[in-house]
């Protein structure tokens, strides 16, 4: 029998799985269980709700991302001058690092190709614009 918090990560990860493939919106906590190996039951004890199971999806990414962008502003804040294009590049860093981020990086969305202003999403048919820096 899996243990709770392992419950807990094969529910996350399927859920980001499915998420990144389907979306939010048409991707159900049945297939999310069925995806994970777990029952209903276990979604509603772990996160009570879809809508907490999808910020618990985008936390893991958060948790990431925050920091960094924190670090690379306090680091553009010892400037005298700066501009809004210098505050965007900060951004893109932290960004791209979320690719490095997850160890089943290739099945999520990647943020990357910014030179070339547009980037698909893997699993997604759209095409999805990007800032160009």
């Amino acid at each position: 029998m899996a243990g709770k918090g392992e419950t807990k990560g094969r529910i996350l990860d399927a859920a980001e799985l499915l998420f990144a493939e389907h979306g939010f919106k048409e991707t159900s906590l049945r297939t999310i269980t069925s995806k994970a190996g777990v029952n209903l039951a276990s979604v509603n004890y772990h996160y009570g709700d879809k809508k907490t199971l999808v910020r618990a999806v985008l936390s893991r990414y958060l948790e990431e991302f925050m920091p960094a962008l924190k670090a690379e502003l306090e680091v553009l804040l010892t400037r005298d001058d700066f501009s809004m294009e210098d505050v965007f590049r900060c951004v893109k860093a932290p960004l791209i690092g979320l690719n490095e981020y997850r160890h089943k990086g290739r099945h999520y969305i990647y943020v990357s190709d910014w030179a070339g202003g547009l980037y698909r999403c893997p699993g997604t048919p759209s095409l999805v614009y990007s800032y160009s820096l």
